[in-house]
């Protein structure tokens, strides 16, 4: 038989149940593996054509007598599943559907196994159960008592769901609705769920564990913007989990190997140590700084300053606490107003954010042209009189850093953007600079990467822009009309998640209107619907976080690194990180790591920098999430004056910080990949809970 096409795809089940399989049985994949390639029905694979299923040409072959691997050579070999019987039974019950994403994985020529005749095998007689196919995290998620998970999945009809002792009635229907939905959209094995494509080397490597990352199996139109040969700038627009940050992974990565230097550019630290962590898996090792910097834009602007000998770090160094910030910039405002009755001055965090994003963001250097200068996104205008009120605040604000020596990470880019200006690269240090995540990047931001490398591919989402961005991408020097893309395809979230989410911003309008907004065309992978877990006060939100957690994990439906808890300030964070240390969770916060309290004595003890593969329930802020994602996620605090903060009425754009507050929400819903928990209190529940359609959420009462 002709050897087959050079690549395998797996999907996502495949290649979580490859992770799950003992030591000995992943070496024996990689060798049928081989086998595979040679002839699909090899006599060694010992495979046969299972029976019973909705379309003919599927096939299982036994790694041992407890697992078995589903796969099929229609256009290339796909794996469907690897696991033990129970994938087999999973395959009956599901449609294999033409356009199922797969992950695809080259084959090595130099590997060879001898050819031998083929014997046909027996058909298994067809067993159809409606909700095995429903993946135990799912029932757990559902509600299903982890007693009851396997009698669940084995029951031959609804009827016999609703007499089980001990399964409620509503958690029942919810698992007869999750099963149609998928029956309805041609079930789990869709061409969406096959996202992974490699090397025959790599997946070798992948099956003995000595890497943990395989690659991503782009469609056409995301492998051409991988991989396209750039003249010029170009946009790439995508609304969330569309692939945006994939595509420019796996375009660095492409770059990295055709010995390109490459600038890879973000907003935060979490999310450049993700791609930093990623990179390193789909390098294969080590990143040379002379070749690929990952780096966020303050780190970037600090090591243009520090190369010219023009930042040593004196004084007190770069301010980050925010609240000291605020307390400079009342000190100013109180200053002021001595002499200036403008109520602007009565509003300093107002004043301070109108720093950052426009004076700072936008390098304004003069109040000349702060007073003509267009503020895009800020949601009202502001009259020259309050922004003469402004400068003056931001002018006294400067004087009081400068005489207690310190600066802030807004300076660092303006600074060096300014210095780049007066003296500029004799030659670009970057071929070209990859800026992910582009909407929440300040125009001194972006015009800086513009002074590094002669083409700039930029990625982002308006409708996922938390900050305001307040101008267009010609005032950043981006020439990119005609020039931009737009991926709309969600293949990150289930469909019950894309299409709350969405709701959410269906009042905003100036979202609709926007040309930047790509419409979002949901996926198909079905799962259950957002949860609201509701507490009796908010001090029992983070015990309720903690103990679900214990409950999906403690019987491996779920690990603890498929969960992920946002919050919405550091110093929430910090509690639930000791919370869950202190209930023996591993978990992960920035700058430390706890195992469990068996493992490690101080939780403060660990390491720097966010590793995607710990096996460690990972603990961000809001802000710190994006761009990232994670099977489960808790959204803590969705309560009135947290999510959203409410300004004072008389604050002059209270209605623009309600709607980022509104985006924050929903980059936070669209992180989850299969289950979401939006986290409140009966006496304090968020307004943005009630804007979500009432069919669209399921509500979990946790008793006090």
């Amino acid at each position: 038989m002709k050897e087959l096409e050079s690549h395998y795809y797996l999907s996502k089940h495949a290649a979580g149940g490859i992770k799950c399989l003992p030591h000995y049985l992943r070496d024996n994949l990689a060798t049928k593996l081989q086998y595979l390639r040679l002839d699909p029905r090899h006599p060694s694979l010992d495979s046969h054509e299972l029976g019973g299923l909705k379309v003919d040409g599927e096939y299982e072959f036994y790694l041992s007598d407890g697992y078995r691997v589903v796969y099929d050579w229609k256009d290339g070999i796909h794996i469907w599943d690897v696991g033990n019987h129970v994938v087999v039974d999973r395959a009956r019950d599901l449609t294999f559907a033409g356009g199922t994403k797969f992950q695809r994985v080259a084959f090595d020529a130099s590997d060879r196994v001898e050819q031998q005749p083929v014997e046909q095998q027996p058909e298994i007689p067809e067993v159809v159960y409606p909700y095995v196919g429903i993946t135990p995290a799912h029932l757990r998620i559902l509600g299903v008592p982890s007693e009851l998970v396997n009698t669940v999945r084995w029951c031959p009809s609804f009827q016999n769901l609703c007499n089980l002792p001990g399964l409620a009635p509503e958690v029942a229907a919810s698992i007869r609705d999750l099963a149609l939905r998928e029956e309805d959209d041609g079930g789990l094995f869709n061409q969406d769920n096959l996202v992974y494509r490699d090397s025959a080397s790599r997946l070798e490597d992948f099956c003995h564990g000595s890497i943990k990352q395989l690659m991503l199996n782009l469609n056409p139109e995301q492998e051409d913007l991988a991989t396209r040969e750039l003249s010029s700038s170009i946009l790439v627009r995508g609304c969330a989990g569309s692939g945006k940050t994939s595509v420019a992974l796996q375009r660095a990565a492409n770059l990295f190997v055709s010995d390109k230097r490459v600038l890879y550019v973000t907003y935060t630290t979490v999310l450049a140590d993700f791609a930093n962590s990623l990179l390193r898996e789909i390098a294969g090792g080590s990143l040379p700084r002379d070749k690929i910097m990952i780096e966020t834009t303050n780190q970037l602007a600090r090591g243009i300053l520090s190369g010219r000998g023009l930042w040593r770090g004196d004084g007190n160094g770069v301010q980050e606490n925010k609240y000291r910030l605020l307390d400079y910039m009342t000190w100013a405002c109180d200053d002021m107003a001595h002499n200036d009755d403008s109520p602007v001055l009565k509003e300093p965090s107002f004043v301070l954010d109108e720093v950052h994003e426009v004076i700072k963001g936008m390098s304004v250097v003069s109040e000349d042209e702060y007073l003509g200068i267009p503020r895009h996104g800020r949601g009202r205008p502001l009259s020259e009189d309050a922004r003469r009120a402004v400068w003056k605040a931001y002018t006294k604000y400067q004087e009081i850093m400068t005489r207690y020596k310190v600066v802030e990470w807004a300076d660092m880019p303006m600074l060096a953007l300014r210095e780049l200006q007066e003296r500029p690269y004799d030659r670009l240090p970057y071929d070209e600079v990859i800026v992910d995540e582009a909407q929440d990047l300040s125009m001194t931001d972006i015009r800086l990467c513009t002074m590094l490398a002669p083409v700039l591919f930029v990625v982002g989402d308006v409708a996922q822009s938390i900050y305001s961005r307040g101008y267009s991408w010609r005032d950043a020097g981006l020439e990119l009309r005609g020039h931009s893309y737009s991926l709309k395809h969600d293949y990150r979230n289930t469909k019950e998640i894309a299409v709350t989410g969405q709701s959410l911003l269906d009042s905003e309008s100036d979202l609709v209107t926007s040309d930047d907004l790509v419409p979002v065309e949901s996926a198909k992978r079905h799962g259950p619907w957002p949860i609201i877990l509701q507490t009796p006060t908010t001090e029992l939100e983070v015990d309720a976080v903690c103990t679900k957690i214990l409950a999906l994990t403690e019987h491996g439906e779920l690990r603890p690194g498929d969960c992920a808890i946002l919050c919405p300030t550091n110093k929430q964070c910090d509690t639930v990180f000791y919370r869950l240390f202190q209930n023996g969770v591993p978990a992960w916060i920035r700058q430390r790591v706890s195992t469990s309290v068996s493992q490690a004595a101080d939780p403060a003890q660990g390491r720097l920098g966010l590793d995607v593969f710990d096996d460690t329930v990972k603990v961000l802020t809001y802000q710190s999430a994006k761009g990232l994602e994670f099977p489960v996620v808790f959204v803590l605090s969705c309560d009135e004056g947290v999510l959203p903060y409410v300004p004072r009425s008389s604050d002059p754009e209270a209605d623009a910080e309600l709607r980022r507050q509104r985006r924050v929400l929903y980059v936070s819903m669209t992180r989850a990949i299969e289950a979401l928990y939006l986290v409140t209190s009966q006496e304090h529940s968020s307004r943005f809970l009630s804007e979500l359609p009432r069919e669209m959420v399921t509500l979990e009462v946790v008793s006090s």
